[in-house]
């Protein structure tokens, strides 16, 4: 992460060069620039100064550009050659702007040789850079990590830029791994303070892997090496010359058989280690704790099987000072979360998940009141001994109430994040929680023994992006006022749910850097781990609960929800017809309760819905027809006894009637022989009685009687033929209702 900000340094009465102006111009029209963010960038009279333009700085004595920053823009499609006449330029940065694979500018004339600074990372370049970067011999800062260069696989590049002082290209298929660990010595890069190789090799050539020690660098403070498939009989040897002055040390995803972790407290200066996924031993020494200046410590997904008492006792070293970040999950580390937490009083992250943990919570942990993560799921946590107030609010009495959690946790009102899912925890859940952990984002409590309602108070949760209460004893109803859960009405859910901490940078004291938070989520049933991606999502999970009553017709407002489960409770009702306010859902489960009535059409609104169950409810009538809920399996709506229609295998009686063309054909044909019958007895009559009528007045005596009587037998005959087909038709009525449902 770089903390570079782009601000156009001139003096008024120098404009940019009309040919460097002209190249940033061909490289404006190479791009696609989707946002306008290079609206600035115009050949219009009040434009013409590039040196004012977004993302330049020029020299406020030659009118030179000096800098280009395009990074993060959404522009991509290609960058133009045109970039090479731009010769005075000694900063670029395109990082985080995709460029699609395309080649970078190809320069064989030294074009770009004043550069002391280019940043390609995450710029998606392809094709060769080797060419390039020989020239670039003022090179100070080089990160070209995460792209597909083809050329830059072996290191004898690397000899003509003696004045780097950092070199990043994690994520590019390097070769001889050795070689390029010996980099500093080969090359004589006096001057390097940053290396970093992550998931640069990989294959079943990389086997134990020998490092001969770096014997001169005393610069470099900042090492990783995360995700290579080494195999390191003992890293120390080859850190040993500048152990004591390294701060950042990165060799997670690796295995260090053969290296003791008591090597590691020479490391006098170390911020930052990781050694998640090391295969490091069981058992952490006492001088560990020796590091008294680590900010954050990486020991998940090892086989330590301390006790955690133990484990904080051989920290004590660095526990009493700064330490920001703790990581110890998916460990072996029994016993109890002990009263010697409250040493970690810095600790803003504590990860203790996937353990062997038992016992009590202590309440000692309100200590940590500037904690924001705080992970022991998947343990066997019981109890505390906890604390209940009476109705004065003064008074804190001791009871000795198994399970509950402690009620000191309510000072840690930084939290954002807590996952307490997997223990046998139990008691009422906190009202607290609503009261003073407002800041919080992520919520899980799965898998315990909670018991009582949901408390109104959570509604004062205006924050939470993810709420599981699921797998619990949880009763009383739903509450109303859920539409309060303001961060699932906002409708942007691109948000990453993200922390900051200090770790050192390189050239630069200790400053803030980003973490992301990671948490299991079950999401359209199946379990995912998620990181980055975890802020994308708005998530109510009451699943497996004794929740009654009816769902909340003002659950509809949360617009931004993307999965609702409240399958396995004890729910009633009818499904609220304002559900289609929940225009981003893509889950739905109500399965295994009591839901009742018809299912409303407006379901079908939510267009991104791709999974939905409804089973073993008392739906009844048709599935709405004509819409998306056709396309779900029967299994969707299976044990609703009295619902009917597509996909279900049993048909409504409706759509019998519809299946039988012959007698819906036969009786359309009866009906239309009787109405032409009808009117044209109609006709008949009113034509025959109107000129009779006349023709009486003109026609002699013996004409009108025998006109009469004619006009009497017509009239009979019609009456017959009326009578007769209005029987008929009443007939078939009757028949074709006895089919109907009532």
């Amino acid at each position: 992460m770089h903390f570079l900000i782009a601000s156009a340094v001139r003096n008024d009465s120098v404009l940019c060069k009309e040919r460097e102006r002209e190249a940033l111009l061909s490289i404006k029209r190479g791009l696609i620039n989707y946002d306008g963010q290079l609206s600035s960038w115009g050949s219009e009279e009040d434009k013409r100064d590039c040196c004012k333009w977004t993302g330049i700085t020029c020299s406020s004595r030659t009118g030179h550009v000096t800098e280009l920053y395009l990074m993060s823009m959404d522009l991509g499609s290609k960058m133009s050659h045109s970039l090479l006449d731009l010769r005075h330029l000694t900063k670029l940065d395109l990082s985080a702007t995709d460029f699609g694979g395309t080649q970078f500018p190809i320069d064989k004339n030294g074009s770009l040789a004043k550069l002391r600074y280019l940043d390609l990372s995450y710029a998606n370049f392809g094709g060769t850079m080797s060419s390039v970067l020989r020239n670039l011999s003022s090179l100070q800062f080089l990160d070209l990590s995460c792209n597909h260069f083809i050329d830059i696989g072996n290191s004898d590049w690397v000899s003509g830029l003696s004045s780097l002082t950092k070199l990043d290209l994690s994520g590019i298929p390097l070769v001889n791994p050795n070689h390029w660990l010996q980099i500093v010595n080969n090359y004589k890069l006096i001057h390097l303070q940053s290396l970093r190789l992550d998931s640069c090799f990989s294959g079943d050539e990389i086997n134990t892997l020998p490092l001969s020690p770096i014997n001169s660098s005393s610069a470099l403070t900042d090492i990783s090496l995360f995700d290579n498939n080494f195999v390191i009989p003992s890293i120390y040897p080859w850190l040993s010359n500048i152990s004591q002055n390294i701060q950042y040390l990165d060799l997670s995803s690796n295995i260090l058989y053969g290296s003791a972790l008591a090597d590691f407290d020479k490391m006098i200066s170390l911020q930052y280690l990781s050694l998640f996924n090391t295969t490091v031993g069981a058992y952490i020494p006492k001088s560990f704790g020796n590091m008294s200046q680590l900010h954050s410590l990486d020991l998940s997904f090892n086989k330590f099987n301390m006790k955690l008492f133990d484990l904080i006792q051989n920290l004590s070293g660095f526990t009493e000072r700064s330490l920001d970040a703790l990581s110890l999950g998916h460990n072996q580390i029994g016993g109890s979360l002990p009263d010697d937490i409250a040493r970690f009083s810095s600790l803003r992250y504590l990860f203790l998940e996937n353990n062997h943990l038992n016992g009590t919570i202590s309440k000692s942990i309100g200590c940590l009141s500037q904690l924001e993560e705080f992970n022991i799921s998947s343990n066997s946590l019981s109890g505390v001994i906890s604390e209940h107030h009476f109705s004065n609010m003064s008074e804190l009495v001791l009871l000795d109430l198994s399970g509950e959690l402690p009620f000191s946790l309510r000072n840690c009102t930084n939290l954002k994040f807590i996952d307490l899912s997997g223990n046998k925890l139990s008691g009422n859940v906190p009202i607290w929680f609503g009261k003073s952990l407002s800041s919080l984002q992520y919520i899980s409590l799965r898998s315990n023994q909670f018991s009582g309602s949901m408390p109104l108070q959570f509604c004062q949760l205006t924050n939470v992006q993810i709420l599981d209460l699921s797998i619990n004893n949880i009763n009383g109803t739903i509450p109303h006022c859920l539409n309060n859960l303001r961060a699932m009405i906002d409708e942007n859910s691109n948000e990453t749910i993200l922390h900051d901490y200090g770790r050192p940078m390189i050239g630069m004291p200790t400053i803030e850097s980003t973490y992301y938070d990671k948490a299991l989520v079950l999401w359209k049933g199946s379990e995912y781990i998620l990181d980055k991606n975890l802020g994308r999502f708005r998530i109510i999970d009451l699943s497996s609960n004794k929740i009654e009553g009816e769902i909340p017709r003002e659950i509809a407002i949360l617009s931004s929800l993307r999965q609702l489960n409240l399958s396995n409770n004890k729910l009633s009702g009818a499904i609220p017809k304002e559900i289609d306010g929940l225009k981003q859902l893509e889950s739905l489960d109500l399965s295994q309760n009591q839901l009742s009535g018809r299912l409303p059409a407006s379901i079908s609104n939510s267009n991104f819905l791709n999974t939905l169950n409804l089973s073993h409810n008392n739906f009844l009538g048709k599935i709405p027809s004509g819409t998306q809920l056709q396309t779900f399996n029967a299994s969707t709506y299976s044990n609703n006894p009295a619902l009917c229609g597509s996909p279900l295998p049993q048909k409504c009686p409706e759509d019998n009637i519809h299946d039988s063309p012959s007698s819906h054909d036969d009786h359309d044909n009866q009906e239309d022989e009787f109405n032409k019958s009808l009117y044209l007895g109609m006709g008949v009559g009113f034509a025959v009685g109107f000129w009779g009528v006349s023709g009486v007045l003109l026609l002699k005596r013996s004409y009108r009687h025998a006109f009469f009587k004619f006009v009497d037998d017509l009239k009979d005959w019609i009456y017959v033929r009326t009578v007769i087909y209005m029987k008929k038709l009443q007939q078939i009525k009757v028949r074709f209702s006895l089919t109907l449902p009532v």
